[in-house]
């Protein structure tokens, strides 16, 4: 809600507290997996707020941290849908923030490390629309590289590509 409201100041005040809860949280009773998914999301809500503040390069580390906390809830229950959820939900957002600060070579990396990721759980969770959505809003950040690097029929594709990943949700002939 502080966030929402613009009140940044106590929004991050909140998703601190939030952020060191989940973590004592997580170092307690580190066998459950929903509280480390729940600390994933703290730092997730965290980085946004920064990012809305153009504070990048604390966004970009409270992802990273998401991300690599995401990995180990992964190693310990690598089929866990949530936890794959929480990866993605970090992973996607730091080529966004890379490409805010011009770093086009590592947006363009972390990119496409998460198109590689969600490509392989589109496979792995057919029916799950969140990893269809995440592909499709990885490959249109694709895209947006592409464009910025004039390549555009290469861009048009991978929007192409993002439209054939979303068409599956509408009804027949609305493609």
């Amino acid at each position: 809600a502080y966030s929402n409201l613009d009140n940044y100041p106590q929004a991050i005040a909140e998703y601190e507290a939030a952020e060191r809860v989940s973590s004592e949280l997580v170092a307690e009773h580190s066998d459950v997996p929903e509280y480390g998914q729940q600390y994933v999301r703290s730092l997730s809500e965290l980085a946004n707020v920064y990012k809305r503040q153009n504070a990048h390069e604390k966004a970009l580390g409270r992802y990273r941290a998401g991300v690599a906390h995401s990995e180990k809830l992964l190693q310990a229950s690598p089929d866990s849908p949530h936890s794959n959820l929480a990866l993605v939900s970090c992973q996607i957002s730091i080529p966004k923030v890379l490409l805010q600060l011009a770093r086009m070579g590592e947006a363009k990396l972390e990119n496409n490390k998460t198109i590689d990721t969600v490509t392989k759980l589109v496979q792995q969770y057919p029916n799950m629309p969140e990893f269809r959505l995440a592909l499709s809003e990885s490959l249109c950040i694709s895209s947006q590289i592409l464009l910025m690097e004039t390549n555009h029929t290469e861009s048009l594709a991978q929007v192409d590509k993002a439209l054939e990943n979303l068409a599956i949700f509408l009804e027949p002939g609305m493609a």
